[in-house]
């Protein structure tokens, strides 16, 4: 609809989510239109994983080391399916433009409607390009971080999908731990906040409820209090 505008993704100012919205994938590159503006993100292929090193995160060789990683039996959609070179440029450039985010937001897993098809973590593929699905827990984050004006990174314990094309499933212990180093990561020198039970457990960061299944309501409570500034969150149990 003319006049209408998807909400700002994860903090994003809106020219920057609709550049990230609408990349577009041809054989050796990506095309990102915003503003007026064209900027050309050249698609390399897949690296051999790189050793993370104590500098501040590099946002392709993250990607390309997310990429590359096997994640027990979850679907990394950074390396397989449709798209996936979309989805790395995407999250790139996320990376890129969160870099100075103080907050991370950190949920359980991908859901089948929501980044593994947009790439981008509590985000769906409706909000980026204006066509595709839309998820629900997508929807309400957005809007509630955007209405706070909360500076957040959002991730997932799991950053690769648990489930099929229709459905989600649980992570298991394995595949948590196997996701570590990336949550670890981007963890660092932030103040993190766990949405849903089983990202709490991992991280015990403060709690804030998932927003699915009735729960919008008390999870933009659960926000308010970080617009004062929130606590640290502890090491990494």
């Amino acid at each position: 609809m003319s006049g209408v505008h998807p909400p700002p993704v994860g903090g994003l100012e809106p020219r920057l989510a609709k550049e990230v919205g609408r990349l577009s994938e041809n054989r050796e590159t990506i095309v990102v239109v915003g503003g007026g503006t064209g900027l050309t993100i050249r698609v390399r292929q897949i690296a051999p994983i790189l050793s993370a090193d104590d500098d501040p995160v590099k946002p392709e060789e993250f990607v390309r080391r997310l990429a590359s990683a096997r994640i027990g039996e979850t679907f990394n959609f950074y390396r397989r399916g449709s798209g996936a070179s979309v989805r790395r440029a995407r999250l790139s450039l996320y990376l890129e433009r969160r870099a100075d985010a103080p907050l991370l937001l950190v949920g359980e897993a991908p859901g089948y409607r929501g980044a593994r098809i947009s790439g981008l973590p509590f985000t769906s593929e409706r909000q980026l390009s204006g066509s595709g699905p839309a998820e629900a827990t997508a929807t309400v984050v957005q809007r509630v971080l955007a209405e706070l004006e909360l500076d957040a990174l959002c991730w997932n314990v799991v950053p690769t999908h648990p489930g099929t094309e229709t459905s989600n499933r649980r992570p298991t212990r394995l595949e948590i731990l196997a996701s570590r180093p990336f949550l670890e990561e981007l963890a660092e020198n932030r103040r993190l906040i766990a949405v849903g039970r089983l990202a709490a457990g991992v991280t015990d960061a403060p709690y804030v409820r998932h927003p699915s299944h009735g729960g919008a309501a008390e999870f933009r409570a659960g926000l308010l209090q970080f617009c004062a500034g929130g606590r640290l969150s502890p090491p990494f149990p």
